[in-house]
């Protein structure tokens, strides 16, 4: 029976009851009741402060019946709760509120797999959240890294619900991080990055320039592969990073510096359109095989370590490279820019002939 409109009111009269009215289909009827759940009739009671009294707790019975309970958001089911958490962060970065929403799913399907699915937010314990984590580690087998990366999600959607008195503290908080694991990526020895960047200049100009970017100019992978033509000022020799795009969510300015100017000339942007990504082309003929070339569509996630991971094993079978161990496309940023400091720039970045080939 769907109640509507109602507001329980003690009538009191030659006979006292309570008034009140319930939804029936699209009609509301009232109802006097003067009973209480125990069977006490209001009326049959002589002495009128006694009659009160009963007549009082009567109203709170009825109250409690019908009219809707209040709705406090520590109530709220804690499944329920963490997509509001999720909507609560908008992250500009499309990747970041991919992840927000990546680990709540995982969350809740692990509260499901519990049968936790109607737990509200203050019924939560630290025994379910170290569950969780207990769960990854001993059941999925996530290393280190990608407990501790989980947990600072987490624990970064918590504290909104928290904030907004979903939960009354962070349990993710106190969570306890695992070791970090020694990294698995090296820098390059000064041969091996004469070896890879003559490689990248002969053969695949796209990927060279998107080294010089990361390992020179120090731009993320993440960002280089946001960056639209747009964003490259060959007016004032700049690269502008909105913030939306970077790391630290800041708008910077990135100076071209005067030895890369030919690079970036031979890209030959006049014309592009602006919203052009500078490494597109889509897909290709298979997952990381774009062309890298300025297009509408941008290059996959991991399409340029990729395509970077495969001249590594090409140079390495032909002896080029004799250890490739721990080498990655970022492991540039570790070393490149120091290289080119101390050393100068090589002379076949800025070759006629390889500026040619751009």
């Amino acid at each position: 029976m769907a109640v509507k409109n109602c507001d329980p009111v003690l009538k009191k009269g030659l006979t006292w009851c309570v008034v009140y009215y319930v939804g029936v289909g699209a009609e509301r009827k009232r109802v006097r009741r003067s009973r209480t759940n125990a069977g006490i009739d209001l009326n049959s009671i002589a002495d009128l402060a006694e009659r009160e009294r009963v007549g009082q707790e009567l109203l709170e019975q009825i109250r409690k019946q019908v009219e809707p309970p209040e709705t406090r958001r520590e109530q709220t089911p804690f499944v329920e709760a963490l997509p509001v958490a999720v909507g609560l962060k908008s992250s500009t970065k499309e990747k970041s509120q991919a992840t927000y929403q990546q680990v709540a799913d995982w969350v809740i399907k692990f509260w499901e797999l519990k049968g936790w699915k109607r737990m509200r937010c203050d019924e939560v314990t630290f025994d379910h959240v170290q569950a969780y984590f207990d769960y990854l580690i001993l059941d999925r087998k996530l290393g280190n890294t990608t407990h501790n990366t989980r947990k600072g999600v987490l624990r970064s959607l918590v504290s909104e619900l928290v904030a907004r008195g979903y939960l009354k503290e962070n349990l993710v908080a106190k969570v306890k991080s695992r070791p970090r694991q020694d990294p698995t990526r090296r820098p390059f020895t000064d041969a091996e990055k004469m070896v890879v960047l003559r490689y990248l200049s002969e053969n695949d100009r796209p990927l060279y320039v998107a080294a010089l970017m990361l390992g020179y100019l120090a731009i993320r992978p993440r960002e280089i592969r946001d960056l639209q033509v747009r964003n490259i000022d060959l007016k004032r020799w700049v690269i502008n990073m909105p913030g939306a795009q970077s790391k630290n969510n800041r708008n910077s300015v990135v100076t071209i510096p005067t030895e890369l100017c030919g690079v970036f000339e031979a890209l030959g942007l006049d014309g592009v359109p602006g919203h052009y990504y500078l490494f597109g082309g889509g897909r290709g003929n298979g997952r990381h095989n774009a062309k890298l070339k300025p297009a509408p569509a941008r290059i996959g996630e991991h399409t340029l370590s990729e395509k970077f991971r495969k001249v590594l094993r090409l140079l390495h079978a032909s002896g080029a490279l004799p250890d490739i161990e721990g080498l990655q496309f970022y492991s540039l940023k570790d070393s490149l820019a120091l290289y080119l400091l101390e050393q100068g720039v090589d002379c076949l970045l800025y070759t006629s002939d390889a500026a040619d080939d751009l």
